[in-house]
């Protein structure tokens, strides 16, 4: 598999943008929810070393489930990429980052709006970050 390095030479190189960034987006993206929501349900995720971590563990677990997928059935459909470990835990820690933006506006919202019903209860734990 291509690095990131390689990656950004074929986007100059062949001109195959689009595969590419979707490919890096994909991989941002992906584990972006878990930096945002795991501050909101666990207390203990409240800085970035413990997001970082977290992100950390849990891209590792992703590409190890993806290289023990491909021992059991015998046929290597992905591999076990270490520029994915990064891509992921960079996603992890923007989705923190964009709670740690948000939250002052939710928060806000929050407070303005008397909220009765249990879909947005989440709201309230705003008030804790």
């Amino acid at each position: 598999m291509l690095s990131i390095g390689k990656y950004l030479s074929n986007i100059i190189k062949y001109g195959s943008f689009s595969m590419i960034t979707s490919q890096i987006i994909g991989d941002l993206i992906l584990l972006a929810p878990l930096g945002f929501y795991a501050p909101l349900i666990w207390t203990k995720f409240k800085n970035i070393k413990t997001i970082l971590l977290l992100g950390l563990i849990s891209s590792a677990v992703v590409e190890s489930t993806k290289l023990i997928i491909s021992t059991i059935i015998g046929y290597t459909y992905r591999s076990f990429i270490t520029d994915d470990i990064i891509l992921y835990t960079i996603g992890v820690l923007m989705g923190f980052l964009t709670l740690k933006i948000t939250s002052p506006l939710l928060r806000v919202i929050a407070n303005q709006n008397d909220i009765k019903n249990d879909h947005a209860n989440w709201l309230l734990s705003l008030r804790r970050l």
